[in-house]
């Protein structure tokens, strides 16, 4: 990104400027106007998945077999990054054949995976170096010998997992003996919401299905990893009813400033479900709603998500706790967020008339994109 030096000059100044210009009794001012942003918004309208360039869309498809679905997008320089899944068939116990993939500029590159079935839900690029989370599904058929609850069995179900360069890591996560006492293998129901990278660390934020009924100790529905070391960040957001978890919390997005780590989330499973942000472990409601994205500009905490009002949830956005309203409509939702410099811009989805539109907002006033059931996932401005 180039820098701009707002300047000013008068008659005296340029005469000493000699051969290059000459003052003029009427002359008009310098242009001193920076360049117009490039916003980037990833999304689908209908069938078709795509990412729009100032509006103008690029219609992505999966390069080879199968079907492909998206969900994050971050670009560096020039080159625009997306994540997703490539489906490719059914395997004979009736589970998808799939692949994470991500792609550089339209052009896909597979992840490695041992498991035959992963998903990428979150991609950041930082220099050279391709960071992508998501998941590996283990659902093969356990052979495994039985010889005591705490041995180490196979995986069952999914674990969470960032490449980095194409290279898996796995991360630890929460697992649960399958069945009683001849349980023979461990199962895992992981997820990833985000990815961030800071200072050399590697941040996902994530969280975990399973539990203990009746063990709050075992409840890890919303956490994050730091180089692989996992923060618990659920608190006392649970509730339960007879040792049921009846609401909890998931992350969907990581922030990193300095040596604070905020996410986002949304406490859900009871009516109404309240949008909450983590601040270095520590929650602050936001209201009733839901949270889907954040992003830290200095000291100010930006959060994308719903609002619930009147029974109905209305695309809003954050700012250090404030909430804006972006449309009226119900049932519409902003996914992603984005500051530049004092602008705010917001992906998701708007309703008009009936249309439901991939949209993004600028300072609050939306640009509709196409109209389609999908709507926008990610945002991104440069």
């Amino acid at each position: 990104m180039s820098g701009y030096l707002k300047f000013a000059t008068s008659c005296v100044l340029l005469s000493a400027v000699v051969g290059l210009m000459a003052c003029k009794k009427h002359h008009t001012s310098p242009d001193n106007t920076l360049p117009s942003p490039t916003v980037y918004v990833l999304g689908s309208s209908g069938d078709t998945t795509e990412y729009w360039k100032n509006g103008v869309a690029t219609v992505l498809t999966a390069g080879g077999p199968g079907t492909f679905s998206v969900s994050a997008m971050t670009v560096s320089d020039s080159d625009v990054y997306v994540a997703g899944q490539v489906v490719t068939g059914v395997a004979s116990n009736n589970l998808e054949l799939a692949h994470a993939e991500y792609w550089k500029n339209g052009v896909g590159v597979a992840l490695p995976d041992s498991t035959g079935l992963a998903t990428a839900n979150a991609i950041y690029v930082n220099g050279a170096d391709v960071y992508v989370a998501g998941l590996m599904g283990y659902f093969a058929s356990s052979t495994a010998v039985y010889s005591t609850p705490t041995a180490v069995y196979p995986k069952q179900g999914w674990v969470a997992n960032y490449w980095q360069n194409g290279v898996p890591v796995q991360l630890p996560g929460q697992l649960i003996p399958a069945g009683p006492q001849n349980s023979t293998v461990d199962v895992y129901s992981q997820y990833v919401s985000g990815i961030f990278v800071a200072g050399g660390s590697v941040y996902v934020a994530g969280g975990s299905n399973e539990y203990y009924s009746g063990v709050p100790s075992s409840y890890q529905f919303a956490q994050y990893w730091d180089q692989g070391v996992a923060t618990n960040l659920v608190g006392n957001l649970v509730d339960s009813s007879g040792g049921n978890v009846t609401a909890s919390p998931n992350t969907t997005g990581i922030y990193v400033s300095g040596t604070d780590v905020y996410v986002a989330g949304t406490v859900g499973g009871s009516f109404p479900s309240q949008a909450v942000v983590w601040k270095n472990g520590v929650a602050s409601i936001l209201g009733n709603g839901t949270a889907n994205s954040i992003f830290v500009s200095g000291s100010d905490v930006y959060v994308a998500g719903s609002s619930l009002i009147n029974s109905n949830y209305e695309a809003s956005y954050w700012v250090n706790g404030q909430p804006t309203v972006l449309s009226t409509s119900p049932n519409t939702l902003a996914r992603s967020i984005f500051v530049s410099g004092s602008d705010i811009y917001v992906a998701g989805t708007d309703i008009v008339n009936g249309v439901v539109y991939a949209t993004y907002w600028k300072n609050g006033v939306a640009t509709h994109l196409s109209p389609g059931t999908g709507g926008a996932v990610a945002i991104y401005v440069q």
